[in-house]
């Protein structure tokens, strides 16, 4: 059963339990199309589908899923809802400024503009992340993880951009899983 810590909405948390469905995997592996848009002279990318890594770590699901809460919290991510039994733990809607003390564009790619660097880290970010542990094989534990982003301008009217991950998010998630697996 899915105890909501904030107002996560009990729909999306539904859609995203169903993207983290998929079979179980070996090693990493980043699913779906990216489609990238032309906007004026920049550039955004905006995503055709749900993206989604996947990672088998060398750990039973119970220790992992133990875990999880922690490596949420060392990452300064508030938990939006927890859903033990079939273990996703997220948030589909914080505002991060920085995650784990970096900045936003170490994880995300919402363009850039003319004397901006990077939107992700001039822009209001609304986020939603969700890891998925579930069984894999030989006993291993597959972490399942989905970022979604968009970014608007803070203090100027302007349009919404999609975000797309770089991937470092959900790698950083899988190692101080295993990081604190193995303590």
């Amino acid at each position: 059963m899915l105890i909501p810590r904030a107002s996560a909405s009990a729909a999306l948390w539904l859609l995203m339990a169903l993207g983290c469905s998929g079979g179980a995997s070996r090693g990493r592996q980043d699913m779906d199309d990216i489609i990238t848009t032309a906007v004026g002279p920049n550039y955004i990318r905006s995503t055709s589908e749900t993206v989604a890594s996947s990672d088998s770590v060398d750990a039973a699901v119970a220790q992992v899923w133990s875990v999880l809460p922690e490596v949420y919290e060392e990452l300064g991510i508030p938990q939006g809802g927890i859903d033990n039994r079939n273990r996703l733990l997220g948030n589909t809607r914080f505002q991060p400024r920085r995650i784990g003390g970096s900045r936003l564009s170490r994880f995300l790619d919402c363009g850039s503009g003319v004397g901006v660097s990077s939107y992700a880290d001039t822009y209001e970010v609304t986020a939603s992340l969700t890891t998925h542990v579930k069984e894999g094989d030989a006993g291993r534990a597959v972490v399942q993880t989905q970022l979604h982003a968009v970014a608007e301008p803070k203090a100027v009217s302007g349009d919404r951009v999609f975000c797309t991950s770089k991937g470092v998010l959900e790698r950083r998630i899988v190692e101080l899983v295993v990081e604190k697996v193995e303590r």
